[in-house]
């Protein structure tokens, strides 16, 4: 079996791009999703410092001003371009306390120690999300919130390692088994970790039901 886990993932050359930039930030972002609705209703009138990985422009900071108030922001993206925007924005609302990292949120050299580690549409998207999930679980100091794909069959094509580089340039999405998840939420039994199941609908992501807690 070929393994095309070894040095073909072009994540920062899909997210570079200059339509995906775009898309990104003109289209998609304008709004929370239903299940990051969720997730911060859970957190409302916290004051928290927050870690933002994958953060593109910061748009999280604007969307999230109804629910809670962030104290210190660390974002992280590998695109520049898009960081300026996040940099631009802050500027023009006089937020002193944001910071922007071009840096692989994935990156042993990447260390978090904020109240809130916030990593949505992220996870699907790196080159190994079990180690990225691992490293947030790791990092955990009050709150960490992340969404991924995952399916039931026993086990993903991106865990048989026959995911290619022209088929992820198609569709970015690194999906995981079931199993594969839940073998790492139990690798840490002293976190209290939620999980809420949603499915995709034309509108964004329609939270369907709280399935209960590790």
């Amino acid at each position: 079996m070929k393994d095309y886990k070894k040095n073909i993932w072009s994540h920062q050359r899909y997210w570079n791009s200059e339509d995906k930039i775009k898309k990104f930030h003109h289209q998609s972002r304008k709004t929370l999703f239903s299940s990051e609705k969720f997730a911060l209703d859970q957190l409302k009138g916290c004051v928290l410092t927050v870690a933002d990985l994958g953060c593109g422009g910061g748009s999280f900071l604007s969307l999230s001003e109804p629910y809670i108030k962030i104290s210190a922001y660390a974002g992280y993206d590998i695109s520049e371009e898009s960081l300026q925007i996040g940099r631009k924005f802050c500027q023009s609302t006089g937020f002193s306390g944001a910071d922007f990292f071009l840096e692989d949120a994935s990156s042993p050299d990447v260390i978090f120690s904020q109240d809130l580690i916030w990593s949505t549409g992220l996870v699907q998207h790196v080159e190994n999300p079990v180690k990225l999930i691992e490293k947030m679980l790791g990092s955990v100091s009050k709150f960490a919130v992340f969404d991924l794909k995952a399916s039931p069959d026993c086990s993903s094509a991106w865990e048989q390692g026959l995911v290619s580089n022209e088929a992820f340039l198609k569709v970015p999405y690194n999906i995981l088994s079931f199993k594969c998840l839940f073998d790492v939420i139990c690798s840490f039994p002293h976190l209290k970790i939620d999980i809420t199941t949603y499915r995709i609908t034309p509108f964004g992501n329609a939270v369907i039901n709280d399935s209960g807690s590790n």
